[in-house]
């Protein structure tokens, strides 16, 4: 749970901040999600399996983004090691996109808040967080890894908790088809529209 000025983590400190923690150059044990993606970003296969992972380097969202859109500037040119695996995992990134927006899916790109407090306590003010790439690219890797997740306990016919999203209401369709008509736009789909009808 994040507050403005404490996290309180998911588990014991001790095991999320350390043994759970992917601190660079140290070895942690983790289970992977290895993916099979085409250039059209159609997922062809995958398989789970335990892992060692050694990370690189701890990286932030600006961090990264500060390397992919500009590959000679100084932070790629700290990170000169780094430049070609962050670069093709970009351009994944963009061929898993260009599939799902292919698909109708909706792209949910809110503006989330960060708070600001005094040596006090007080908020002294709520901005904005900036959203860039970076932090897209990891959602839609998460996706993907949610995706090949589900479809491997529906194909072994494995019990496991999942969420299904019920649709609107008959009067909470009436009221968004009234509501888009004053921006000039309409929803298609009739008494069931798809995701790609509300991502038009």
């Amino acid at each position: 749970m994040y507050f403005p000025r404490r996290v309180i983590p998911m588990l014991p400190e001790k095991l999320s901040n350390g043994l759970c923690s992917l601190n660079p150059q140290v070895d942690r044990l983790c289970m992977v999600c290895d993916a099979v993606i085409t250039a059209k970003g159609e997922l062809k296969g995958y398989q789970f399996y335990p892992a060692v992972m050694h990370s690189a380097a701890r990286l932030t969202y600006n961090e990264v983004w500060s390397v992919l859109s500009n590959t000679k500037g100084p932070e790629a040119h700290k990170r000169a090691e780094l430049v070609p695996h962050l670069q093709n995992l970009y351009e994944l990134f963009q061929v898993l996109l260009k599939a799902r927006r292919a698909r109708g899916a909706i792209d949910f790109d809110t503006t989330e808040t960060y708070i600001v407090c005094n040596a006090q306590g007080k908020i002294e003010q709520i901005l904005p967080r900036t959203r860039n790439d970076a932090h897209r690219l990891i959602e839609e890797c998460m996706l993907t890894a949610n995706v090949c997740a589900a479809d491997f306990l529906e194909r072994f016919k494995h019990p496991a908790l999942y969420r299904i999203h019920a649709g609107p209401s008959e009067e909470k369709l009436k009221n968004l088809r009234e509501f888009l008509k004053t921006s000039g736009l309409s929803l298609g789909g009739g008494d069931k529209p798809q995701a790609s009808d509300y991502a038009r």
